[in-house]
């Protein structure tokens, strides 16, 4: 029996941020962002075999333990799933979903693509995602450019979503390239709705995985 070998030789690491103790931010619908990282980790992974890569999974570890692990996966790449929230000042509005109440803002929305800076390999993958990911349609978002407290983040392509960020713990840490993707800001009622259509994950997993194909060459 002969062996049978993958149509890309390389291995994409996906990280779908938080634990299910340490669940992240709340959307606007009072579903978790682990819950909503897991599934698009989920779908991206099926996506990105389907393509023919390989896929290694890192979830629902401590946050000083990923980089160790992805150091020694073999990957090649690491995609760290996200979903995204606002600063406390932009969290002033409240609203009652399934008899609970929820804080939320509708007024910024979008996805952003985060790289260290320092890592030029990084910086050409995040382009990559970002661009594929805009060129379907998908709104980069720009309040982490506002200058106040905790964004202030540098542009790098504001087209394409893209930001500086040197002091992601994981990001800083890893030998290959990565790149975290906050794939949208699910304190808006509107965008937490819409990132939980199946077909929009679909979509969005099918440009990231477009964007990793561009930044391989296939």
């Amino acid at each position: 029996m002969g062996l049978v070998f993958s149509a890309h030789a390389e291995t994409v690491v996906i990280d779908s941020g938080h634990t299910m103790k340490e669940p992240g931010a709340i959307s606007a619908l009072g579903i978790t962002e682990w819950q909503f990282n897991t599934r698009m980790a989920d779908v991206l992974s099926s996506v990105l075999r389907e393509r023919g890569y390989t896929v290694i999974r890192i979830e629902n570890l401590p946050l000083s333990n990923r980089p160790i692990v992805f150091n020694k996966s073999g990957g090649d790449i690491l995609i760290m799933i996200h979903h995204d929230s606002v600063q406390p000042k932009y969290l002033t509005k409240q609203w009652t979903y399934n008899g609970k109440v929820y804080k939320y803002t509708d007024d910024i929305r979008g996805y952003s693509v985060f790289v260290n800076g320092k890592s030029p390999k990084s910086i050409e993958l995040g382009l990559y995602i970002g661009a594929s990911l805009w060129s379907n349609s998908f709104v980069p978002s720009t309040h982490h450019k506002e200058n106040i407290k905790g964004e202030r983040r540098k542009p790098i392509n504001e087209i394409a979503g893209l930001y500086e960020f040197n002091d992601l713990y994981v990001l800083k840490r890893i030998d290959k390239p990565g790149v975290l993707i906050e794939c949208g800001v699910i304190v808006n009622r509107y965008e937490a709705i819409f990132m939980s259509d199946y077909k929009v994950m679909v979509k969005f997993a099918r440009a990231v995985a477009d964007g990793i194909g561009d930044y391989f060459g296939k």
